[in-house]
């Protein structure tokens, strides 16, 4: 290995090692971490961290990277299970839209709850730089949104396709799926009054009611005679508004409710 590739080499290393640093510091600390704080937490002057990465945004863009890397990786088995429902449906079978949803809310959630401190510190990271103008580079959880909402969005595609629809729509109902999810965490996170369990059936079950009513996952043709489609719209607004009027306020309500 040539002298300059060491170097390299050793700067990368050096590189993770205050990365980590930094990540330990927010799960710590939350949204308050300074950069002080992880240059602490490293052994570190503030002048050597920016060396590495910059400036703040530098650093904040390499937490995002690592989230939107620990994010995908915890996807990985969704996703495969995903193609399998499109080769059933590929086969003219049917597959459960409720379960699928479920299976990928729960992913995001699991993660989310696993590593609140540093989901909520992205978060916040990308409100201060969108007050700043920072654009897309300065708002960290946009990156991974995206990411995920254009592979909804392939998946949606081929489903509508399949079934013989206008597959523009998947598009802007995958960025309107993700986005429901993500500020779906972010209120269950600020509110912690309903398990990750509840919250992933609520939610799945409200996509569930919105694509299977129009056969989006049969894999066929779609009738224009559907004459149960207004029975379950019924249902769902019930469900809805069942899910409305038993949801405590706070904390302190959650103890005197009953969820089973």
């Amino acid at each position: 290995m040539s002298g300059d590739s060491l170097r390299s080499e050793r700067v990368l290393q050096r590189r993770k090692e205050l990365l980590e640093a930094a990540i330990r510091t927010i799960r710590q600390k939350g949204i308050a971490t300074s950069m002080d704080d992880m240059a602490f937490e490293a052994g570190i002057t503030r002048p050597i961290l920016y060396r590495f990465f910059g400036d703040r945004r530098g650093l904040i863009a390499a937490v995002s990277e690592y989230f939107a890397t620990e994010l995908m990786d915890s996807f990985q088995v969704v996703m495969e299970k995903n193609e399998a429902a499109l080769e059933t449906i590929r086969s003219g079978g049917r597959v459960d839209v409720k379960a699928i949803s479920a299976e990928v809310i729960d992913a995001f959630l699991t993660l989310v709850e696993n590593d609140s401190q540093l989901y909520r510190f992205l978060v916040a990271s990308s409100g201060v730089a969108e007050d700043l103008g920072l654009g897309d580079q300065g708002a960290p959880i946009m990156s991974f949104v995206d990411m995920i909402g254009k592979q909804v969005a392939v998946f949606i595609g081929e489903v509508l396709a399949l079934s013989g629809r206008d597959s523009g729509a998947a598009e802007p109902w995958a960025f309107g799926i993700v986005g429901m999810v993500h500020f779906g965490a972010m209120w269950w996170l600020d509110r912690g009054v309903i398990t990750r369990k509840r919250m992933v059936e609520y939610l799945s079950m409200l996509l569930a009611e919105g694509l299977q009513s129009d056969n989006l996952a049969l894999g066929s043709k779609v009738s224009r005679s559907r004459p149960q489609a207004s029975v379950r719209r019924v249902q769902a607004s019930k469900n809805i508004r069942r899910v409305m009027v038993d949801l405590p306020d706070s904390k302190e309500d959650f103890t005197n409710r009953r969820y089973k």
